[in-house]
């Protein structure tokens, strides 16, 4: 696994022209992420961090295209006051926290297949 810490993951910095783009290995999945302010300073092997509350959780049958995106199964769901943390083995266990209203709504399940969208505001440099 490349996880190196909970929702810590390496990154390949990769350039295109003038472009610099970070890739974040999630186990198997790459996430390629735009290198702008929030990530200035970033090295090549370096890690960043994925905030659990910006990554967000699709039943899977809603996602379009399951083979571009990252999916996994729900392995837990815990309540913590107003919050719910949900975890989700994609290949290394990534954690997602959600309101309490937001989970009422679509509420997730141990053993569901669940597609997971992460917002490139969700990636930060770990310090």
């Amino acid at each position: 696994s490349h996880g190196v810490g909970e929702n810590n993951f390496v990154v390949e910095l990769v350039s295109q022209g003038r472009k610099s783009q970070a890739v974040v290995r999630i186990g198997e999945y790459r996430l390629k992420v735009e290198m702008n302010g929030h990530l200035a300073g970033l090295e090549d092997g370096g890690a960043v961090h994925l905030v659990p509350s910006r990554i967000l959780l699709e039943a899977f049958q809603q996602v379009d295209h399951p083979l571009d995106n990252l999916s996994g199964r729900v392995v837990s769901v815990t309540a913590e006051n107003d919050l719910v943390r949900v975890v989700v083995d994609v290949g290394v266990m990534l954690q997602v926290i959600m309101k309490s209203a937001a989970y009422r709504e679509k509420p997730f399940w141990v053993g569901q297949l669940v597609g997971v969208g992460i917002d490139e505001r969700a990636v930060r440099g770990v310090t």
